[in-house]
Formats: structure tokens, C-alpha cells, sequence
């Protein structure tokens, strides 16, 4: 979960490694740490969140195990690729940080009346087209 706003992340791990993490710039590039919990449908214990504060130009890139000989191991942070087919599954998600200014977005508190959908639906129409 990311807010644009704050710049604040929280994210956690079914079974996959934790992102590489490159500060603007590209000048330092980190492994986060995370605590894997099992996959999905595989059980049913929390998930340990890690917290991270992103700056704009930041870049996350989230990467399945299968990309790796062993997902947990790395030297510093080159990671030995795979050369041969695969046996599973491979996904690749890279995305650089931006920011919104504060008011860019909006909120509201809407009372559990059913009556009130046509009304919100054109606040929220307008509001996105502002």
C-alpha cells in the first residue's frame, strides 16, 4: 500500500523475495527486507508488514522467485539469473515514485444510506473531472 501523498509504503510478502529498492537517482539500489509468510491459500498466519518512506524518483522492483536460482540469496545485490526454461511462473512489476500535492485527492464520509449513491456518484464525477 503506498500514499502519494506522504510517500509513505507498507507492504508484505506471500513467499516472495522482498523488492529491490533504487533511491532517486539510481546512485544506491537495496534489497528490503522482508519477512516472506506463506503463500496465498497456503495458510493462514498474519503477514509481517515493513514499513518504508519513498521519495519521488524512487524506484520498486517486485520480482517473483523464479527469476532466481534462490529467491533469498544474493551477493550484495546481484542476483544469479536463470538461464535454463522454467518450471513456474515469472513476474517482473517496476515502478518509479511520484508524489501528489495534498490536493489532488479527496475524502468523504458517507452515511450507510443507499439513498444517497446518485448524489455521491456525481460528486465523485466532478471531483475527478476538477
Amino acid at each position: 500500500m503506498y500514499d502519494p501523498i506522504t510517500g509513505h509504503c507498507v507492504l508484505a510478502s506471500a513467499g516472495h523475495p522482498g523488492p529491490v529498492l533504487v533511491s532517486r537517482g539510481g546512485a544506491e539500489a537495496d534489497m528490503v527486507s522482508v519477512r516472506p509468510g506463506l503463500p496465498l491459500a497456503e495458510g493462514a498466519e498474519p503477514f509481517e508488514a515493513t514499513e518504508l518512506q519513498l521519495s519521488p524518483g524512487d524506484v520498486l522492483s517486485f520480482y517473483t522467485g523464479a527469476l532466481t536460482r534462490d529467491p533469498f540469496h544474493t551477493r550484495g545485490l546481484t542476483v544469479v539469473l536463470l538461464q535454463e526454461p522454467l518450471d513456474d511462473d515469472l513476474a517482473l512489476l517496476v515502478t518509479q515514485v511520484r508524489r501528489l500535492p495534498e490536493d489532488a485527492t479527496a475524502a468523504w464520509e458517507l452515511a450507510a444510506d443507499p439513498s444517497i449513491v446518485a448524489g455521491i456518484r456525481r460528486q465523485v464525477a466532478d471531483q475527478l473531472t476538477s
